[in-house]
């Protein structure tokens, strides 16, 4: 509780370990490092239960030789059963959240399932991402149960706001966002079917509001 990780000569701020709580943690300016994109909060595929409560990540990714024109990540997420609740999530060099998952070609099949993100602020995302990044970006894996998105604001990030992009698992859920003032689309779906999307605000978005069948070209 309190924690504050600046993980400037770093390329992870935070690695952590099954049902882990991170709460009022600020955790920024994890770098670039031997060409490895920073992160500021990497869970792995083999991790569940992991919280993050009242915290904020910002400023990840932002800095370090080898950035290019994509960044790292507010969170690469590729476990389950994971929470991100009424935490602020901005000024990241790519995503504000990636939860994919691609471990030697392996999909992590039956993983990635159940996470929810609630009641959080994503903004200002995308610093060294053209209109490809996107604030929160969900995979659904084959095998895996939902995901839900819920009660967030998403806004004034330099891609997409939500994307969501069905590989074999169990339909996204998102509904109560307010999505607005973002440069590229303000909700993308790539392919799957039985998808939740209700009572959301789209408003102010570039180039579309919404993207139907859209390939976003992010995976990795």
């Amino acid at each position: 509780d309190g924690l504050r990780i600046d993980a400037a000569n770093n390329n992870y701020g935070a690695l952590p370990g099954n049902n882990t709580t991170f709460m009022n943690t600020d955790i920024c300016c994890a770098a670039v490092n031997r060409g490895v994109s920073g992160q500021g909060m990497f869970v792995p595929a083999n991790i569940t239960g992991v919280k993050i409560i009242h915290s904020k990540i910002h400023g990840n990714g932002t800095a370090g030789a080898g950035v290019g024109n994509t960044g790292g990540h507010g969170f690469y997420w590729q476990g389950s059963n994971g929470l991100i609740d009424s935490s602020e999530v901005y000024g990241n060099g790519g995503l504000g959240i990636q939860m994919y998952c691609n471990v030697g070609a392996d999909l992590c099949t039956g993983g990635m399932s159940g996470n929810i993100i609630r009641n959080s602020y994503f903004h200002d995302n995308g610093v060294f991402g053209g209109l490809s990044t996107t604030a929160i970006l969900i995979y659904s894996q084959p095998g895996a149960s939902s995901n839900l998105i819920h009660h967030n604001i998403v806004s004034n990030n330099r891609g997409r706001g939500i994307s969501i992009r069905a590989n074999g698992g169990a339909p996204a859920i998102v509904y109560n966002n307010t999505v607005y003032g973002n440069n590229s689309a303000g909700f993308s779906l790539n392919n799957g079917s039985g998808h939740i999307v209700k009572n959301n605000i789209f408003y102010k978005n570039g180039i579309v509001a919404l993207a139907g069948t859209y390939d976003d070209g992010v995976g990795g």
